[in-house]
């Protein structure tokens, strides 16, 4: 019985291939708004059997499907590097934003990947940190209900997520400052953060 070739990837190399899978989806279609959207625009998980359209977040998250941390990890590092540092979500959703700039801004990160250039990320880095410094634009919940929108991520002076700016109210019209100490959990199929309930 013959024995299938061994394959060793390149660190970054899966991640290079999630991420040509993630172009390709975004080739065939392109939403705003939300992580996927199906035929007839209605908002659908991006693992969806019915999704026909995706954001570049709800592209790269379909094409992970359950893969490493670390390699999603790295991809969406990747992708945040080639959009100037900016959270993705927030980046694809401007009004100004067009699909070729999507298209164009997933090779730059496919590009880097594969020629290894990581930046100063780290393969150890913690996924949740990523998120929480790249979660503007995502609605905050609590027990209690809705609590309003990350309009700002303050960071620390050693550049790490230290407190989330919320816009809330009937019109906006409150800002909270919440510690990431707070924060339970970051939801990017849902662009939701949860916080922790208040103790005593």
């Amino acid at each position: 019985m013959l024995e299938e070739p061994r394959v060793t990837l390149e660190r970054g190399q899966t991640s290079a291939w999630m991420m040509a899978e993630a172009r390709q989806r975004l080739l065939a279609g392109w939403c705003q708004g939300a992580v996927a959207e199906d035929e007839d625009g209605r908002a659908v998980p991006a693992s969806s059997s019915e999704a026909r359209r995706w954001s570049m977040l709800g592209a790269l998250l379909a094409s992970w499907d359950g893969g490493t941390v670390a390699e999603l990890r790295r991809a969406a590092s990747s992708l945040h590097r080639s959009t100037g540092q900016s959270p993705i979500e927030v980046w694809n959703d401007r009004p100004e934003r067009t699909h070729e700039d999507v298209v164009v801004a997933f090779q730059r990160a496919i590009e880097s990947l594969e020629i290894g250039d990581e930046g100063i990320s780290s393969a150890g880095e913690d996924l949740s940190a990523y998120w929480l410094g790249t979660c503007e634009g995502f609605r905050v919940d609590s027990r209690n209900g809705r609590v309003g929108i990350v309009e700002e991520v303050r960071f620390s002076s050693r550049k790490e997520p230290e407190t989330l700016a919320v816009r809330g109210g009937l019109f906006r019209t409150r800002l909270l400052f919440v510690p990431v100490g707070a924060v339970e959990r970051v939801i990017p199929r849902r662009k939701r953060v949860l916080l922790r309930a208040a103790s005593g």
